[in-house]
């Protein structure tokens, strides 16, 4: 069976994310989703994945693709009090313009999480290609005199040329 998304938002008249399905996927959870507009904004590239504290959350940058759907049972599993956020690539849904480099990448998702958490120390996550991101927001963050508590690359990326962060 296959979901064509753009019949779906016709019907219900609104952006459906559905990374938002694989958090708790039930019948009640997604009508509750469906009624409740806060959780279709599909240009927000931040994606609660788990509830927690939202003193120093985890926040996972998206792999090749660009979606977080990836970790939604790695973010149930997480044995921490600590909320974590997906970082989901801009333009996904087609009405926003896709980043054009690493570099722009990593200083959108920084002003996103800058919006959530006024200062650091930042807990950054991902793997595949979102390790090159998470690599760079943190060189970015660095350089802004950010503190960092964890830089956690899941594989081994590509040769990367630029300093390592402290």
């Amino acid at each position: 069976m296959t979901v064509d998304k753009n019949a779906s938002e016709q019907k219900l008249q609104k952006d459906v994310n559905l990374v938002n399905f694989f958090r708790e996927p039930t019948i009640e959870h997604m009508a509750q989703m469906i009624s409740d507009e806060a959780e279709y904004e599909s240009g927000a590239s931040l994606i609660k994945l788990k509830d927690g504290s939202e003193t120093h959350p985890l926040f996972i940058v998206h792999p090749s693709g660009g979606g977080v759907h990836h970790y939604s049972e790695l973010a149930k599993l997480l044995d921490s009090d600590r909320a974590v956020y997906g970082i989901q690539a801009q333009g996904l849904d087609g009405k926003m313009e896709l980043h054009k480099t690493i570099e722009e990448m990593a200083s959108a998702y920084i002003q996103s999480i800058r919006e959530l958490q006024k200062s650091g120390p930042y807990y950054l996550c991902s793997w595949s290609l979102g390790s090159i991101i998470v690599h760079e927001m943190a060189r970015q963050l660095e350089v802004m005199g950010e503190k960092l508590g964890l830089v956690l690359q899941l594989d081994q990326t590509p040769f990367i040329t630029h300093k390592s962060p402290k």
